[in-house]
C-alpha cells in the first residue's frame, strides 16, 4: 500500500522568514504560553476543530513540531 504525504519521512529544513514586521519560525519551548492564550480566545477557535488544551499539552504539541 502507497503511503500518504504525511506518512513519509521527510528531510525538511526549515530556514526562518525574517522581515521588519515578520517572523517566521518553528516553535520553541518560549512560546507555549503565549500559543495556549492565543489558542484560548472564543473569537479564535469559533471556527476550529481543536479543543482547548492545557500549557503542558501545548509543551508537548510543540516538542512533536519540532521532531518534523
Amino acid at each position: 500500500m502507497r503511503k500518504t504525504f504525511f506518512e513519509c519521512e521527510m528531510d525538511i529544513t526549515f530556514t526562518p522568514i525574517m522581515t521588519e514586521r515578520l517572523v517566521l519560525r518553528r516553535f520553541k519551548d518560549i512560546d507555549a504560553e503565549n500559543f495556549f492564550e492565543y489558542r484560548s480566545k472564543p473569537e479564535v477557535c469559533k471556527y476550529q476543530n481543536w479543543k482547548l488544551k492545557s500549557v503542558e499539552e501545548i509543551k508537548g504539541f510543540i516538542k512533536d513540531q519540532t521532531k518534523v
